[in-house]
C-alpha cells in the first residue's frame, strides 16, 4: 500500500490530483510473523534501526507499531529509538507489554482501548504472565477498576498521550451479526476486493458465538464509559474512524462522522468532539500553528455546512462544500467525483 499511497501524496502537493493533506506513517512495523501484508520485520534491535532509517527516508509523518507478534522489547526498543531521532510513535500494543512504561519511553499515542483497559485492571501483572494474549480481555473487562482508571488516565495525562478510541467501528463489530448492511449507502462506492474482506468480520463473529459468546459487545460498553473520564482528565482524545480492508462495513468519510457523533453520544459536548478532530489532530502532529482556526497565514482547508454542528454533532453531515489549498469545491462537484467511483 506505502507505495500508491506516497504517489498520491506527491501528485496533491503538486496539484496533479485534488485530494486531501496525506499524514502517513509507511509500512507498520511488527514482528516476525506481520499480520499486514507490507510490514517490516522487527525482531531486534539492528531491524529497528534499518525500519526507521527506511520510514524516514521516504519521509513518514509518524511511526506505527503493530501488535501481530510483535515483542515487548522490540516494542520497547522502536520507541526509544524513535524518540532519539525525534519521530512520533503511536498505534498497537503487545500485550505483553505494558503501555505505562511505553509511555515512560516516550509513546507519543495508542490506538482504541485494549492497552489502557489492561492497565486499569489490579489483576493486569498476573494475566501478563499467564501469556493469554487477548485471551486476557474477558479478565480485563470483569476487573476494570474505575479508580485505578483515575490514575492512570492522570498519568496519561501528565505525559501528553494521544488516545484515538474508535468507538463507533467497535459498536458497528459488535453488532454486526444483527445488523443487515446491504443496503448501506456507501456499499456502492467500494471496491469489489475491499468488500470481500467484510466477510472475515461476520465469520469471526460467527466462531466467537458458536464458542460460547461474543465479548466484542461487554468490552465496547466498557471503551464507551472510559472516553469522558479521559477526556476530563486531560488526555488528548484522538477522532479515527479506523477505517480500511478488513474493517466491515466503515467508509471512508462518513465513519469519521460517525465516529464524532457516537463521541457525543459517549458523553462529549459536540464541541469536545470537534476538537478531538480538528484540534487535537494537528496537535499531534505539531502544526497547531497551521490548523485549527480561520486566519491569515494558516493553511485554507475548510469544510462548509448547512447547519450547525455546535447545535447537533450530525449536522457535520450536511456537507454544503469543501474549500481544499484555497480552491473551491461545490456540493455538484463533490457529487460528481463521487459517481466517478460508484458501482
Amino acid at each position: 500500500m506505502t507505495p500508491q499511497v506516497m504517489q498520491w501524496r506527491n501528485q496533491i502537493k503538486a496539484g496533479t490530483l485534488a485530494g486531501p493533506t496525506i499524514f502517513t506513517s509507511g509500512p507498520k512495523l511488527d514482528g516476525s510473523k506481520p499480520t499486514w501484508a507490507g510490514s517490516i520485520k522487527i525482531e531486534n534491535q539492528n531491524d529497528i534501526e534499518k525500519a526507521l532509517d527506511s520510514l524516514q527516508s521516504i519521509g513518514v509523518d509518524f511511526v506505527k507499531m503493530y501488535d501481530g507478534n510483535l515483542s515487548k522489547e522490540a516494542f520497547y526498543g522502536i520507541i526509544k529509538e524513535a524518540e532519539k531521532r525525534g519521530l512520533k510513535t503511536t498505534g498497537h500494543m503487545p500485550l505483553s507489554a505494558d503501555i505505562l512504561e511505553g509511555i515512560n519511553y516516550g509513546l507519543d499515542g495508542t490506538e482504541h482501548l485494549y492497552y489502557i483497559l489492561k492497565a486499569c485492571s489490579p489483576k493486569a501483572d498476573s494475566l501478563t504472565k499467564l501469556n493469554l494474549g487477548y485471551g486476557m480481555m474477558g479478565t480485563l473487562v470483569e476487573t476494570f477498576d474505575p479508580v485505578l482508571a483515575q490514575k492512570i488516565y492522570k498519568r496519561m495525562a501528565q505525559k501528553n498521550v494521544f488516545v484515538t478510541p474508535t468507538i463507533y467501528i467497535g459498536q458497528v463489530l459488535a453488532t454486526i451479526l444483527k445488523t443487515d448492511h446491504s443496503k448501506d449507502a456507501m456499499l456502492s462506492y467500494m471496491g469489489k476486493g475491499i468488500v470481500k474482506t467484510y466477510q472475515g468480520r461476520i465469520d469471526g463473529a460467527k466462531r466467537a458465538t458458536a464458542n460460547g459468546g461474543f465479548l466484542q459487545a461487554k468490552t465496547e460498553k466498557i471503551f464507551s464509559e472510559m472516553v469522558k473520564p479521559m477526556y476530563k482528565a486531560g488526555i488528548n482524545i484522538l477522532a479515527g474512524s479506523d477505517c480500511g480492508a478488513n474493517n466491515s462495513f466503515i467508509y471512508p468519510g462518513e465513519s469519521l462522522q460517525q465516529e464524532l457523533i457516537h463521541l457525543v453520544k459517549v458523553g462529549l459536548t459536540p464541541q469536545e468532539a470537534l476538537k478531538t478532530s480538528i484540534i487535537n489532530g494537528p496537535k499531534f502532529f505539531n502544526k497547531e500553528k497551521f490548523y485549527g482556526s480561520i486566519k491569515k497565514g494558516k493553511i485554507s482547508d475548510l469544510l462548509i455546512l448547512d447547519a450547525n454542528p455546535l447545535k447537533d454533532i450530525k449536522n457535520i453531515q450536511t456537507v454544503n462544500g469543501v474549500v481544499l489549498k484555497g480552491k473551491a469545491f461545490d456540493k455538484n462537484d463533490l457529487n460528481k467525483m463521487l459517481e466517478t467511483v460508484k458501482n
